[in-house]
């Protein structure tokens, strides 16, 4: 449930649609650097996210949601059908 590499797609329908397991995400991801702090063997800083932000405070939005026009949705996937000539 608390995988590293999850998309922010799976981040995001866990913190709305599993508020609970999220919040456990959460509190998974504070205890294992309570733990590194308390090791010699653990060099770096651990996080959930691929941002290397804690987990509560990543931006999970889409970027539609921040704004972002997608240019390329022609609902095969966002491939591009070369219409540009680029």
């Amino acid at each position: 449930m608390f995988c590293p590499f999850h998309n922010d797609a799976e981040w995001q329908r866990l913190k709305r649609d599993e508020p609970e397991e999220f919040e456990r995400a959460v509190a998974f991801e504070r205890a294992v650097k309570e733990t590194k702090g308390k090791t010699v063997n653990i060099n770096a800083t651990l996080f959930l996210h691929r941002s290397c932000v804690p987990l509560d405070q990543v931006d999970l939005s889409t970027e539609e949601e921040r704004g972002q026009t997608s240019m390329f949705d022609n609902g095969f996937n966002n491939e591009c059908e070369g219409m540009c000539g680029v």
